[in-house]
């Protein structure tokens, strides 16, 4: 069997596409699975952010800023999970 140099080519061609299509498919399901972990930390931080408003409201003792200081790192570490997240975007 004998192969001339423009089917070779355009079969070449053919798996070079064929790649960069899997490869923009595959993008794209990255994209969006770094789209629904970056929501899944929003709505968590959010849920974070609701109960430290809860805590400055009824933080009346002496552990109160210990309390505070400490669901304000909580709150911030689904934001910074976020941000990491983000970036490729």
């Amino acid at each position: 069997m004998t192969f001339n140099n423009a089917s070779y080519l355009s079969v070449k061609r053919r798996a070079i596409l064929s790649t960069s299509s899997f490869g923009w498919t595959a993008m794209n399901h990255l994209l969006e699975k770094n789209r629904e972990l970056l929501l899944e930390m929003l709505e968590k931080a959010q849920q974070r952010l609701d109960t430290l408003k809860e805590t400055v409201k009824t933080a009346n003792d002496g552990m109160a800023g210990s309390d505070i200081r400490m669901g304000i790192g909580d709150v911030i570490t689904p934001l910074k999970i976020a941000f990491e997240v983000a970036e490729p975007i």
